[in-house]
């Protein structure tokens, strides 16, 4: 089983797990119509991948990126150096350091969330401008280099010289920056899974294996200790009243259960669990409240989830979000799964059809990244596992302008053919 797959399943074994020890007041079985579609969707994601694999064994690499490309990291690293802090100053209207002491003591209406809240809201930043267009495609554009580089050197790099490291350390310092200056932890959140998405590219592409080397497993160990705590902070800061011994749920209708087994049989797994839920439970309640409280309650219900357009021409919805909320479901903050989105306009059997051509059209990136070493189809290749990471959870690949201009810069580099002359060979 090639790696991308591995990486799918274990992240749908962490959501299915998480649901079993969140401690809230949800019975487990209406739980069961959203882990089913996520698994079988899976499965059909799986299947495809089988349907085109080569999966060609590959010798080590021995050389290193060229010089050339070094340079080119420099020049980006100095531009993010200097574009970074203007692109927060522009957002949130401070700088890094007042962000960073905010973010050490503010809380609630006073955290950086907040903050940042409040002067997107009073300085209109929701509109379109003039304006905002050169932070949007300088963000955009950003990002989509920061995936290269990170991937080419992470993942194709045999020898990564000090300075390179040192680099690419500190590109992804400035991107949990701009995550710091919102209070948000999103941007932590896609690191982590481009950290470890170029990890196990390494493992391939370097060692031949699908699999973490040892070393790798104690450093993402560690990065997801940090990566967690710093969450459970930011969140406990943003959220007034909030601590770690004060505990909320997702929303109104998904709350804490201080009666749950685990809170009995281990508090602190609890409450280190429940954490978690606003990004990667409460979606999967959002699924399941859409089968008992709309699919499963009439036949016209039923047609909406196994016919393409039925949701809208029949039930005349505009979306499934503001359904729920009509039928008394707060959905707050929080995160609607892509995948109740796909089945609004497609249905289920067509979702987990589009499922299956998304692993069959992974398996022929993944044949060109590790014959061709080509960069360009393995960041095509990591946009496909990021959409498969998001159907169950959240809308992750389409959240912002930056990540639309990110997609639209892997379609331009690998229909021409750009960044050839710095292919792995």
């Amino acid at each position: 089983m090639p790696f991308y797959v591995k990486f799918i399943r274990w992240y749908y074994i962490f959501l299915t797990v998480l649901v079993f020890i969140a401690p809230l007041d949800y019975p487990l079985y209406k739980y069961i119509p959203a882990l089913v579609i996520m698994w079988v969707s899976y499965l059909f994601f799986n299947f495809g991948s089988k349907s085109h694999a080569k999966y060609s064994q590959n010798r080590e690499l021995d050389r290193i990126i060229p010089r050339s490309l070094n340079k080119e990291l420099l020049f980006f690293v100095c531009f993010m150096v200097v574009f970074i802090p203007f692109y927060i100053q522009f957002y949130t209207g401070g700088n890094i350091l007042t962000l960073v002491r905010s973010f050490r003591s503010g809380v609630g209406t006073d955290s950086n969330y907040a903050l940042y809240q409040q002067y997107f809201e009073d300085n209109n930043l929701k509109q379109f401008s003039i304006q905002k267009l050169p932070y949007i495609l300088g963000y955009g554009i950003a990002k989509f280099l920061f995936y290269y580089f990170v991937i080419s050197y992470v993942g194709f790099t045999k020898k990564v010289e000090k300075q390179s490291l040192i680099m690419i350390v500190l590109l992804f310092v400035l991107f949990s920056l701009v995550g710091m200056s919102r209070g948000t932890s999103f941007e932590n959140f896609e690191s982590l899974v481009l950290l470890i998405f170029s990890l196990l590219v390494r493992s391939k592409i370097i060692y031949n294996k699908n699999t973490f080397t040892k070393s790798q497993i104690i450093a993402v160990s560690i990065v997801v200790v940090i990566l967690g705590g710093y969450f459970i902070v930011s969140k406990a800061l943003r959220s007034t009243g909030e601590t770690f011994s004060i505990i909320g749920g997702p929303s109104s209708t998904l709350r804490f259960n201080p009666d749950h087994w685990i809170m009995q049989l281990s508090p602190s797994i609890g409450k280190v669990a429940i954490n978690f839920t606003g990004y990667f439970t409460f979606p999967i309640y959002f699924t399941s409240e859409l089968f008992w409280k709309i699919w499963s309650e009439s036949l016209s219900g039923m047609m909406a989830a196994f016919l393409p357009g039925v949701a809208s021409w029949v039930l005349n919805l505009t979306d499934y979000r503001k359904a729920l909320e009509n039928l008394g479901v707060d959905t707050g903050a929080c995160w609607n799964p892509d995948c109740t989105t796909a089945i609004f306009y497609l249905g289920v059997p067509l979702f987990f059809l589009l499922s299956f051509y998304l692993g069959k059209y992974s398996s022929r990136f993944y044949d060109k990244s590790v014959v061709n070493r080509d960069v360009g189809y393995t960041l095509f290749l990591y946009i496909i596992v990021y959409e498969m990471i998001s159907f169950p959870v959240g809308n992750f690949l389409v959240i912002s302008s930056a990540n639309k201009i990110v997609l639209l810069c892997i379609f331009v580099v690998v229909y021409f053919g750009l960044f050839k002359k710095y292919r792995l060979r």
